[in-house]
């Protein structure tokens, strides 16, 4: 049986852990809609805001934006 993923996706999870631990909050978000998260998910980059990042060391963001 295929699964329907691989370890892509659990590398991509660890991302977004790392992503919340260091700033705070997720960085795909929408108060209003799920689909909204899903599209952004897929199609944008991951956001590093300023406000948040400035204090996070480059290396740190290296690490959670590595492909």
């Amino acid at each position: 049986m295929e699964k329907p993923y691989d370890k892509r996706v659990d590398l991509w999870s660890i991302g977004i852990i790392q992503y919340l631990l260091l700033s705070g909050c997720l960085p795909f978000d929408d108060e209003e809609s799920e689909k909204e998260i899903a599209r952004q998910t897929i199609h944008d980059e991951t956001p590093f805001p300023s406000v948040l990042w400035k204090k996070i060391s480059l290396e740190a963001r290296n690490l959670v934006d590595s492909k």
